[in-house]
């Protein structure tokens, strides 16, 4: 059991994510009702061995007490460092907009890099969930790609996910319609993400995914294509992609009639 100060967690613990780091051990994040924290939801982090066992005590990303820190997502870097982010709201204040915030963990390091939580995308839009990439790319790229509501529709906006950056990449911008739950991987020179497009509702979805490109410089998204399914994709949790190799991709996500009969499907993907 994971303990914090000492002390093992005994209270809920759910949402996890995990990396693995370049020396093979791993880090997993997840949110924890924080008794500290006036039981808010803080992110928990914990240093795991190759073998499985726990490596120290875990940490917080940050002790903010009545905010909520939910929906966590991590990737590491090929020099041993991570990225950790989340989705940060006032637990008192239920017309607070959830935001994505992140920040990054050096190598060995017991504390966060930046003195507090840092934001991405400022603007007035409503960014709930983010994912990182997993993969570990040869020039320290990382990516971080999010949903954000923009003027009745949704959009996915893929970004620089890096210490100092959370510049926006690009999006996926087609009209009214409401795109939700993405999940990103890449490759050296780019990469691909995918999501659930719904309209009107999110309540079941057609899955879609994009390819892109970042070089020299130069940002570019690909078409998105609606990848075939017997039925419509399920929501609340996403589709999930990684790499597999020369630009293929492997796509996985629930589909069914109902949210009670949904299956788990997958497929190769070389968009």
């Amino acid at each position: 059991v994971p303990q914090i100060g000492g002390q093992p967690i005994s209270t809920l613990v759910w949402e996890p994510d995990v990396a693995v780091l370049s020396n093979q051990e791993a880090v997993l994040v997840a949110s924890y009702a924080s008794p500290t924290a006036g039981n808010a939801f803080q992110i928990l982090v914990q240093r795991i061995d190759p073998a499985g066992g726990l490596l120290g005590d875990a940490l917080e990303a940050f002790d903010e007490k009545d905010v909520n820190q939910t929906r966590p997502t991590v990737t590491s870097a090929l020099d041993g460092s991570f990225h950790v982010a989340w989705t940060r709201q006032d637990a008192n204040d239920p017309n607070d907009i959830p935001r994505v915030h992140f920040t990054r963990f050096a190598p060995g390091a017991t504390e966060s890099e930046s003195a507090g939580p840092i934001r991405i995308d400022p603007g007035p839009v409503d960014n709930q969930i983010a994912r990182y990439a997993k993969e570990r790319l040869p020039n320290g790229e990382t990516y971080l790609v999010s949903s954000r509501d923009s003027t009745g529709d949704n959009d996915i906006v893929v970004r620089d996910g890096t210490y100092g950056g959370s510049a926006t990449l690009g999006l996926t911008a087609a009209g009214p319609t409401v795109d939700i739950r993405p999940s990103i991987a890449a490759r050296p020179g780019g990469g691909a993400l995918t999501w659930y497009r719904a309209a009107p509702s999110p309540v079941a979805g057609d899955v879609y995914i994009s390819s892109f490109e970042n070089s020299g410089g130069a940002f570019l998204m690909g078409n998105p294509l609606k990848i075939p399914t017997a039925n419509p994709g399920r929501p609340p949790y996403g589709p999930a992609i990684t790499h597999v190799g020369d630009g293929v991709y492997f796509v996985t996500w629930s589909e069914g009639t109902s949210i009670g009969t949904a299956t788990l499907k997958g497929r190769f993907v070389q968009p």
